[in-house]
């Protein structure tokens, strides 16, 4: 993932994230300052996302617009900063 991240739209960005896939595992990322980890857990994430698998692949992959999957349920987002959630894919170069 690190390989991945578009510096220009990470940089200063600071915040955790978790995200669910529905029937699969949990994922926890950090951006720190525009830097990208990995962290085995987070205490307090600032966005929890929990996503539909099909409907996460296809948006973080730039293939469906993340709007129509969010009205229908299959992405979601809640936390403490949840409007971080809009702008996540942003900050990855698109495949």
């Amino acid at each position: 993932m690190p390989g991945i991240v578009n510096p220009a739209t990470a940089a200063g960005h600071t915040a955790t994230y978790e995200l669910r896939i529905r029937g699969g595992t949990t994922h926890y990322w950090a951006f720190r300052d525009g830097r990208f980890s990995i962290v085995d857990e987070l205490r307090r994430p600032d966005v929890v996302m929990s996503a539909d698998p099909v409907a996460c692949l296809l948006v973080f992959y730039g293939r469906r617009s993340q709007w129509p999957e969010i009205f229908r349920g299959r992405i979601l987002a809640w936390g403490r900063r949840p409007w971080l959630a809009l702008s996540f894919v942003k900050r990855f170069h698109q495949p």
